[in-house]
């Protein structure tokens, strides 16, 4: 299917690989200890990265 304006993946072929997402802010829900990325844009797929950031690490560089 096609994400975004220029992308045409399929979702076999990203499923269980890195992808780096843009994002404006991560927001936490106002109900539950749950966050969200807020206008997120997908940059690109990441070979050379084997896991994924952790929620923590994402808060760190938010707050810098």
């Amino acid at each position: 299917g096609k994400i975004g304006k220029n992308y045409e993946i399929e979702i076999a072929d990203i499923t269980g690989k890195i992808a780096e997402i843009q994002f404006n802010e991560l927001v936490q829900s106002s109900q539950r200890e749950e966050y969200s990325l807020f206008l997120p844009r997908f940059v690109e797929i990441r070979d050379d990265k084997d896991e994924a950031d952790t929620l923590e690490k994402l808060m760190a560089a938010e707050s810098a």
